[in-house]
Formats: C-alpha cells, sequence, structure tokens
C-alpha cells in the first residue's frame, strides 16, 4: 500500500465558506489548504514461480497388468527389485487486474528419461503435462479455469490421495480413459471449462468437456461433471468434511471404443482431531453402450493417518475395486505407509502393500480378473524432494 499525499488547491476568496468545515483551519498566510493523507490502494504485485518435484523410486512391484508397464514398455522382470527416476516441473503466474480480480496461468509437467518410468507409465523419453490451464479469478464471485485443470472431483480424489503409491483414487474412474483419451481418471481432462467457488465452508465446482475438434483427438463429443463439498468445523481440534461428485462424459465416435457414454459418481468424507484422521470414498463407475456388458465397476479407499510423532506421518488403508458382471475383486489391498521428513520439502517414504486379488488383464482398457492367481505382495521405497 502506498500513500499519496494530495494537495487541493482552494482560492482564498472561499475561505469564509469554508472556514467552518470539521478539520479544515483558515491560514491567512497561504492561499492554499493542505488536506492530510488521502490513501490511494495499489493494485497487489503480480508473481511468477517455479514448482516441482524430485523423487526416486524402489519397488520389487508387478502392476496389475502383469509384469510390464503396457503394450510397448519395458517388462519387469518377476522377482527383481527395479529402480527408476520420477520427476515433476511446473510454473505459476498470478497477475492481478484489481484488488478482487486476478489472471493466472499453471502447468505441470510429468518429467522422464528414456529409462525412467514415471509413475508407472509406459511414456518415455517426453513431456506429459498433468496440469495445464489458465483463468481469472474473482475473491467475492469465483473461478474459472480452462484447459487440461485441476478437477474441482479432486475433492473427493484427495480424501485418500497421502499414500505414496497406492491410494488417492486407485479405484476412482478407473474407466474414465475409454471416452476421453486424455482423461487422468475425473481429476485432469483436456478441454474442460470449469466454474469453482467457495463459501464460507462450501465449496463447490462444476465443468463443461469440450468437444476436441481439430486439434486433437481425445475422443470426447462433450461431458459435465460437478463436486461439492462442506467443512464442519466441530471444535479448534477437529472438523468433518463430507464430498460428494459426479461426471458424465459422451463418446464422439463410438466406434472407437464401442462405448456411447460413461457415468461416474461418488460419495465420501474425512474426520480429523489434533494427529488423528480418517477418510473413506466409495464411488461406481459405468460405460453405456458397449457391445458387451463390462458391468459397474465399485470401489472403496478407506485410510487412517496419525502425524502425532515428530516428523513422521503414518498411514494405513484399505482399497477395493470389484466389477458386478465378473464378480471377482480386482483391487483388494491393505497398505502401510510411512513418510519421514527430513526437512518441510525433503522425505523418505516407505510402504508394503498386501495384495489379495486375483490378476486381470486389459480388454480395449478395461481390466477385469481372469483367473485364482493372487496379485503378489510388495514393498515400495523413495526419496522425494519438493521446491
Amino acid at each position: 500500500m502506498t500513500n499519496i499525499n494530495k494537495k487541493i488547491l482552494i482560492p482564498f476568496a472561499l475561505f469564509p465558506a469554508l472556514a467552518f468545515a470539521d478539520g479544515i483551519q483558515e491560514n491567512p498566510e497561504q492561499d492554499i489548504i493542505e488536506v492530510e493523507e488521502i490513501q490511494l490502494a495499489e493494485v497487489p504485485p503480480s508473481k511468477t514461480f517455479v514448482t516441482g518435484r524430485l523423487q526416486y523410486n524402489i519397488s520389487d512391484i508387478a502392476l496389475r497388468s502383469g509384469t510390464s508397464f503396457g503394450s510397448d514398455s519395458v517388462a519387469i522382470p518377476d522377482g527383481k527389485t527395479v529402480g527408476w527416476l520420477d520427476a515433476r516441473l511446473g510454473a505459476q503466474t498470478y497477475q492481478p487486474i484489481d484488488h478482487d480480480l486476478t489472471a493466472f496461468g499453471i502447468m505441470e509437467f510429468d518429467i522422464s528419461s528414456n529409462e525412467a518410468m514415471v509413475g508407472m507409465d509406459n511414456k518415455k523419453n517426453e513431456l506429459m503435462p498433468r496440469y495445464v490451464f489458465a483463468g481469472i479469478d474473482s475473491k467475492e464471485y469465483g473461478k474459472v479455469s480452462v484447459g487440461r485443470v485441476g478437477s474441482g472431483l479432486l475433492e473427493l480424489v484427495n480424501l485418500t490421495d497421502f499414500f505414496a503409491f497406492n491410494g488417492g483414487g486407485e479405484t476412482i474412474a478407473s474407466r474414465a480413459s475409454m471416452i476421453d483419451k486424455s482423461a487422468s481418471g475425473v481429476t485432469r481432462q483436456d478441454n474442460t471449462i470449469e466454474y469453482g467457488h467457495k463459501i464460507g465452508g462450501l465449496t463447490f465446482s462444476t465443468g463443461y468437456i469440450m468437444d476436441s475438434g481439430v486439434f486433437s483427438d481425445t475422443g470426447v463429443d462433450k461431458g459435465f461433471n460437478g463436486a461439492a463439498s462442506y467443512n464442519f468445523t466441530l471444535s479448534e481440534l477437529s472438523h468433518l468434511k463430507p464430498v460428494v461428485a459426479f461426471q458424465k462424459t459422451y463418446a464422439a465416435d463410438r466406434a472407437d471404443n464401442d462405448a456411447d457414454s460413461y457415468t461416474f459418481w461418488g460419495v465420501g468424507a474425512e474426520y480429523y482431531y489434533a494427529d488423528f484422521g480418517a477418510s473413506f470414498i466409495y464411488s461406481e463407475d459405468k460405460l453405456d453402450g458397449t457391445l458387451q456388458d463390462t458391468g459397474t465397476n465399485k470401489g472403496l479407499e478407506t485410510m487412517v493417518r496419525w502425524t502425532g510423532f515428530d516428523k513422521l506421518d503414518l498411514r494405513a488403508g484399505y482399497f477395493m475395486q470389484k466389477n458386478d458382471v465378473y464378480g471377482d475383486k480386482m483391487i483388494n489391498d491393505i497398505v502401510l505407509d510411512a513418510h519421514y521428513f527430513l526437512s518441510p520439502k525433503m522425505r523418505l517414504i516407505g510402504e508394503y502393500s498386501f495384495r489379495n486379488a486375483n490378476e486381470f488383464v486389459g480388454n480395449g482398457g478395461h481390466y477385469y480378473a481372469t483367473s485364482e492367481n493372487k496379485q503378489e505382495d510388495f514393498f515400495y521405497l523413495a526419496f522425494r524432494l519438493n521446491f
């Protein structure tokens, strides 16, 4: 805030009329009146900064689709411990227009080398966009974002998104990409226009997913989504937050995936008291118009968390996904997870996942159980540096 002294020039002839005004004193030796320091508000400065994460991972994991990273990737040898680099790099800029209106742009990319397996993705040697969007933020009237946005449905996914490897949407909207090739669940999708706002304890959003047109081939004709949560402050130490979310997308060309539309919905809640936290999510997704009935996927994610130890964050969770046509559980994991903070932005991570689900293989992007062979338990270790 800058204080600017202003002087208002007033003809000496007007002094008799003005001398009675409060706070203004006649000075016969001057022909001006000085009005004390009128403050003119200044627009806040713009800001731009870089964000990122560097992580090295070690695990003996075998993926749910077998022992390889997709059809065009490097296989993981059975019984072998492997390591890989996982990095992210992004930038954010905020340009105030006035006191209540700010333009912003946010982008973040996964980075991989030829040897790396970023987030267990089968893509290599390329930048893979996580978020790329821009918009306008009005404190009073909400925020509009356009692009590959950070979806408001993250309000649901984030209830369990504390685990290093499992969790945070593993069972949620797992088939969204069968309609939208750009989709990472319902948290990141191209060509999205989203409006979000927070009023008191209520946070809500609604989004429209546009036809990809001639500029990209996402396979979407149109789509809609929405989410809402409410934070109940129960005491100085505790809060309860329920969340609901929904999405419907329609295919631009059914011939690409034999599906006309995709429907997802989910409900969840979190409760925190001091250093203890607990959360759960139940969700369903369904493909409509398929040549064969691929059924409804039903998912459950739960978490308990304890942060009462110095520098140590402990989590445990159960994750289940079941298809009502195929019957077998595709995911049936118990996960133990610990993060030890060397500094606020540097940590060591250890996780062990107990798996008790049938192996399943892909069919046009849809995974389902096929045998009684049980998936193997795995350990996961990582060093993470945020900046």
